[in-house]
Parts: structure tokens; sequence; C-alpha cells
């Protein structure tokens, strides 16, 4: 494990080199754990990631838990890192799902390196910063899953599925994306309209395939 980081980052600064990342092995939460018993582990960032992929895996006939598959939320992007390097030098399948943030140029100057290191560990040979992707192995949105989604579906569709959702559900606007049932609903209207996030079906098509 150790030898595929030092091939994966030299640079102490950038904070995924071998010495820095065996020094933080150790922050593993329980909820990471449950990757350990799985046939599959699904690596995302937070809890509005948990919600679209379970949204659109219901949207395809999909159970995460039906196919041990542990949908994991690390709490940010710098920590896919640890659990996806312990996963996959245990040979448990892993599967990461990231946002690039190219909308936010500070945040990307800080973070585009995270970006180039994900895709290295996934075992790409020439990554790119900042794009929309989908793959057998992972998927980056080019801004953030959310505003992805909305550009997708079509803004004014997805907002007012999201409006229609808050309510049905009595939640704020902004919580709908971070609660599944309510997820699925706007996925669902979406759909009737017409419209459906190919790119999700894509990623729940590359998780679920054995």
């Amino acid at each position: 494990m150790i030898d595929r980081l030092a091939e994966v980052s030299d640079d102490p600064e950038k904070g995924l080199n071998a010495e820095a990342l065996k020094v933080r092995l150790h922050t593993l939460t329980p909820l990471v754990a449950e990757g350990f018993f799985a046939k599959k582990v699904v690596l995302v960032e937070g809890p509005s990631d948990v919600a679209a992929l379970r949204a659109a895996a219901k949207m395809n006939d999909k159970s995460f838990e039906a196919s041990g598959i542990a949908l994991v939320d690390v709490g940010g992007k710098t920590n896919l890192d640890k659990p996806l390097i312990i996963f996959m030098s245990l040979g448990i399948p892993t599967y990461v799902l990231f946002d690039s943030d190219g909308h936010m140029s500070k945040d990307h100057e800080k973070k585009a390196h995270v970006n180039v290191q994900l895709q290295k560990l996934a075992g790409v040979k020439e990554p790119v910063e900042v794009r929309t992707h989908v793959t057998c192995d992972f998927a980056s949105f080019e801004t953030e899953l959310g505003r992805h989604l909305k550009a997708e579906l079509g803004e004014e569709l997805f907002d007012k599925a999201v409006g229609k959702a808050a309510y049905d559900f009595g939640l704020e606007t902004r919580q709908v994306k971070k609660v599944p049932a309510a997820m699925t609903q706007v996925l669902m209207s979406c759909n009737l309209a017409g419209h459906r996030s190919a790119t999700l079906d894509q990623v729940i098509e590359a998780v679920f395939n054995d």
C-alpha cells in the first residue's frame, strides 16, 4: 500500500504522500468501518451525495443493502483518500465519487491537486483536474453534484421539483438534497416530465456492475 502511495505523490505539501497518509490512517470513523464487511464500497463526500445515489438506485430498481454495497459518507473530499487506499489494499472493490469544485476559484486552487490524486489512486494514468467523468472505478463532477443535476435536468424543472418535495416532506429547500426519499421524489418528478439524469444512471450502472 505504501509503495502505491509513493507512486501517487512525493510532495508533502499536497498532504497525500506516503508518510503523511500513514499518520492519518487512524482517523477512520465507525461509519467508514462498515466497508470492511461489504462486498463493495462506494465512497462519497457528503450526505447530499448519499441521498442522490440512493434516489438514483431506486429509480433503477437497485438497492445498496440488498447488493451488499456500503455507501459511505466520509465528510469531505480530503477524507476520501484514506479509506480508498485501505479498502483497495485489502482487495475490497471500491468506487469513489467526488466534486471537482470547478465553480469555486479559490477552493479550486486549494483542492485541484486532490482531484488529480484521487484519480491516480483509482488508476488513471492521465488525470484531469476538473471534469465530469464516469468510469468503472470513479465518478467526478465538474462543479458539484447538485449543480450538475440542476443543469442536466433543467434549472426550472429541478427547482420546482425540489420545492414540491420540500413542501411534501416538511423540509427546508436546502435540506431536500440530503434526504434520500425527498431526492427520489425529485428525480421521479423530473423523469415524469421527460428529464432524467443520464450521468447518475451511468454511475449506478458502474457501481452495481459485477
